[in-house]
């Protein structure tokens, strides 16, 4: 099939976004606690302040806390794991006592991070039940939206108050936090004496490797030997860190298309340039179908369309609780939405509440999602015209779902309603034979968030993995007279369980099709463009 890509111009594209698929935002929470009764160190205000300086020209968004007490820390971790952007990476460096929690053949061996108010005298006691790392490392892989976390103990000190009995130095802890690495300043056992002036030697250490043109993943990979890790593979962390144009407060309206910047709840959005386009396919393409009328349209304002599908992280940090998603992992897309709009109304109800002043958040209307999606291209994928090479792209039915036992991925408490009765679903004998049987992506249901490169306009995901609801309804014209509610509203994209011709920038679906493959990704509009935004006519038009 012709490519609409030149070979030059396809090599240029894969160049620019080879880059930005393994770039991520970046997040750092400082701590110095130095001011202990009767046990002041020196070097913690300097420690925060030397590594993070160092960290904010590597293109960490940098907090910098000091003196806090265990409640303090607590709400400290809270709050970064709010901020921290959606498979991001998060750093937590830690300069003060940091002392065995437990006695080292203890069955849940930890250490703690020692607040100031902290009483070192016994190991049960040592930080109260706030500040041992497992339960603010687990907090934060948990609650925050990162994609790795990496904990950094400086200050392995013995403190003055500590029984004679307590282990000495620090103990292996016994659960290890997945996606998580912990670097220790000591070995495990052996303690440091603090110095009376200038920085600790690991403070001194990470920062001068931080200047230097070292890799980010070179500097933690030598900074320490004395380590706990789920991430053995920290490669990703090897091209410069994504910056946000501005802080979450304020929103640029203009700027380069792929432009990022992240909101108040770490979800990032990438910015969509003023221009025309036209949705649809061609009658003459071979993948053409009767409810892909083109039409020609113009938007003379841009906006800001959610960098990922929204996950169930970002969903249970709005509304809390347990919901009946299908992924059980935090960047999951969230999905089930299909006739559930009056949640979708209460998540944008959740996010308006904090929206930057003149701007509000929405579910895209079918036109805004195609446009985002092509990213100025033309052709049925944003990356060419040919469906062999999806698998490199997007998350679609495979041969990995094909050969796999998967059931269509329902919710673990999902109980058929009547015996006997089929539902889709349910464990059937080749249920996903339609499935390709050589292309594969690699997934055999949903794929976490941003598994696969971007479009040029930094949007991952817009084929495959989950379909997008948007806001406008569905009829085969474009023009519906009534809203019928059994159809729902246009969803867009493909999910892991269509064909590859079902992922096109041109299909539509209506959102009622799948109850486990329908998801959502929200777009940040200027409010006074948000009354001007409509569905287009059925034959090319323009519309503003």
């Amino acid at each position: 099939m012709k490519r609409a890509l030149t070979c030059a111009g396809l090599l240029s594209f894969l160049a620019l976004y080879s880059t930005a698929a393994l770039a991520e935002h970046r997040a750092a929470l400082l701590i110095g606690n130095s001011n202990y009764p009767k046990a002041p160190l020196a070097s913690p205000p300097g420690d925060i302040r030397a590594v993070g300086d160092a960290l904010k020209k590597r293109g960490f968004v940098v907090t910098q806390v000091e003196n806090l007490g265990a409640k303090e820390m607590k709400d400290a971790f809270a709050a970064f794991a709010r901020s921290v952007p959606t498979k991001g990476t998060a750093l937590v460096y830690f300069s003060g006592y940091a002392l065995p929690a437990t006695r080292v053949e203890d069955p849940n061996a930890d250490n703690a991070l020692l607040p100031v108010d902290g009483n070192a005298s016994s190991s049960g006691t040592v930080a109260g039940p706030q500040t041992g790392v497992t339960r603010l490392l687990g907090a934060l892989a948990k609650d925050s939206g990162s994609a790795r976390n990496v904990l950094i103990v400086d200050g392995c000190y013995a403190h003055p108050a500590q029984a004679k009995t307590a282990a000495k130095g620090l103990v292996r802890t016994s659960r290890p936090v997945p996606e998580s690495l912990v670097l220790y300043a000591a070995p495990m056992g052996e303690v440091q004496e603090p110095v009376a002036e200038g920085l600790s030697p690991l403070a001194k250490k990470l920062s001068d490797a931080l200047h230097s043109v070292q890799p980010l993943h070179e500097v933690l990979d030598q900074l320490s030997a004395t380590r706990e890790t789920t991430l053995e593979d920290l490669s990703a962390l090897s091209s410069p860190a994504s910056k946000a144009v501005a802080p979450s407060s304020e929103v640029p309206a203009g700027g380069r298309a792929g432009d990022e910047w992240v909101n108040d709840r770490g979800m990032v959005f990438c910015w969509c340039p003023p221009g025309m386009f036209t949705m649809g396919s061609a009658e003459s393409s071979s993948a053409h179908e009767e409810d892909e009328v083109q039409a020609d349209v113009e938007f003379s304002q841009g906006s800001w369309m959610g960098k990922y599908e929204f996950t169930r992280r970002e969903m249970l940090g709005m509304v809390g609780g347990v919901y009946l998603s299908t992924g059980d992992h935090k960047l999951h897309p969230l999905n089930k939405v299909h006739v559930e709009r009056n949640q979708v109304g209460d998540y944008l109800q959740k996010l308006n509440e904090t929206a930057p002043a003149g701007w509000v958040y929405d579910l895209p209307t079918e036109a805004e999602w195609e446009y985002a999606a092509r990213a100025g291209t033309q052709t049925d994928y944003f990356f060419g015209n040919d469906p062999a090479d999806l698998a490199k792209y997007g998350n679609f039915a495979d041969r990995t779902l094909r050969e796999s036992d998967s059931f269509g991925e329902l919710p673990k408490s999902w109980k058929a309603k009547a015996p006997g009765t089929v539902y889709f679903g349910d464990r059937q004998s080749g249920i996903f034979s339609y499935a390709h049987k050589i292309w594969n992506d690699g997934y055999a249901t949903m794929a976490l968030v941003g598994s696969f490169p971007p479009n040029p306009w930094g949007l991952h995901d817009v084929h495959g993995n989950v379909s997008e609801m948007t806001s406008t309804p569905y009829d085969p014209s474009r023009h519906p007279a009534k809203y019928d509610p059994n159809l729902g509203g246009v969803a867009k994209g493909g999910s892991w369980l269509s064909t590859a011709a079902y992922c096109r920038s041109a299909t539509r679906i209506w959102s009622n099709i799948a109850e486990n493959a329908v998801g959502l990704r929200f777009v940040l509009r200027k409010k006074e463009a948000a009354s001007a935004v409509a569905a287009p006519a059925a034959k090319k038009p323009s519309l503003k």
